[in-house]
């Protein structure tokens, strides 16, 4: 397939993940300013770890983002996640792993981590791949 511009990108690879029966939509922030390189370091730790629990695969699609919505860089990086698993998936399970994962064990509900049941009708895979095609 030809993809003639960057934002024909979107589109297609949207179509491309929905027939993933995503159970899970996650904002996951860090407590502190977190570099790419690190932000995904510690989302694979993340996914490692919830497999371990589940004792099951995980799969996920993410972006980590900076951009604000006009599309400036200068927002603290923070991650957008869909989550599926032959295992059913819990929004405490992935919150819990992320707080432990990042450091700060005494965060407030969806202060670093909100996490709530996928619901397609609103295009969470199109704003996890909104920015595809960036270099950051």
């Amino acid at each position: 397939m030809y993809i003639s511009q960057r934002g024909d990108l979107q589109p297609v690879t949207v179509e491309w993940l929905q027939p993933v029966p995503w159970q899970l939509w996650a904002t996951l922030k860090f407590p502190y300013r977190a570099a790419q390189d690190s932000a995904r370091h510690k989302f694979d730790e993340m996914a490692n770890s919830i497999e371990r629990s589940i004792r099951s695969r995980l799969c996920y699609v993410y972006a980590a983002e900076q951009r604000d919505r006009s599309g400036v860089v200068g927002v603290p990086l923070h991650i957008h996640a869909a989550f599926a698993s032959l295992k059913t998936l819990t929004p405490q399970l992935v919150a819990g792993m992320w707080i432990g994962g990042v450091g700060r064990r005494d965060s407030v509900a969806s202060d670093l981590a909100r996490v709530e049941p996928y619901d397609p009708s609103k295009d969470g895979l199109a704003y996890i791949v909104k920015q595809i095609g960036y270099a950051d």
